[in-house]
């Protein structure tokens, strides 16, 4: 009898640093994998194209590199992402690598975060990524129209020194002024219910008499009766 041989999974799987499902789903594409991380501090982008041997890594850039181009603000902001992205974009032309992947690794997928302001800088920079519009920061926040220490006009002027162009504001949407409903239309103002009319009320006097009548001749018809009975006898 043949005991049963237990299968010793990945290191990196049993130390919950790679899901190889989807790995394996990225590598298919042929593309190399536009890695984007997040911590504390700083946004870390690389470029990683797949081997046999092993991952080889093109590129890498972070938001603290911005520094040295004048940056003053926080690292991991929504605009320090999209900057970030436009760096290693250009980066990427350099090395001749024109598409690439998102590989987000198990960091959870929520639209308009800075990770997808990343993505959109690089990809305004020209590295073709298959993602939708839709995931992407509104324009006010690449612009750091949300932000208190710094301002539109600082992000604008470190895009112009990278050659990045940022993109528009998102403009407000207008308010509808509320229409004015007749009464008694659907979500208009109800009208009064009225008061159903009571009948009108009989006198009580002709009642009290009448039942009073019917009382007194039924008592003088009943003595006359027993009068007339005993007379008989």
């Amino acid at each position: 009898m043949t005991e049963a041989k237990h299968v010793l999974p990945f290191r990196r799987k049993r130390e919950g640093r790679t899901n190889y499902k989807k790995r394996l789903a990225l590598l298919k594409s042929g593309r190399p994998r536009l890695v984007v991380r997040k911590s504390n501090r700083h946004v870390v982008l690389q470029l990683v194209a797949y081997e046999p041997a092993g991952d080889r890594v093109l590129a890498t850039v972070s938001s603290k590199q911005l520094l040295k181009h004048g940056w003053t603000h926080s690292t991991k902001s929504t605009p320090a992402a999209y900057l970030t992205g436009f760096l290693l974009a250009k980066r990427a032309k350099e090395l001749e690598v024109t598409e690439a992947i998102v590989d987000l690794g198990f960091q959870k997928h929520r639209a308009g975060t800075a990770i997808y302001a990343a993505v959109k800088g690089a990809i305004d920079a020209g590295l073709s990524i298959p993602v939708g519009e839709e995931i992407f920061p509104a324009g006010d926040r690449i612009n750091g129209a949300h932000l208190t220490s710094a301002k539109p006009a600082d992000v604008a002027a470190l895009a112009a020194k990278l050659g990045a162009t940022l993109p528009p504001p998102t403009p407000a949407p207008k308010k509808e002024k509320p229409q004015k409903q007749e009464p008694g239309q659907k979500g208009g103002p109800a009208r009064k219910a009225e008061k159903p009319q009571s009948a009108p009320a009989k006198p009580e006097g002709k009642q009290s008499a009448g039942k009073d009548g019917e009382k007194k001749a039924g008592k003088g018809g009943e003595k006359k009766a027993g009068k007339k009975g005993d007379d008989a006898q």
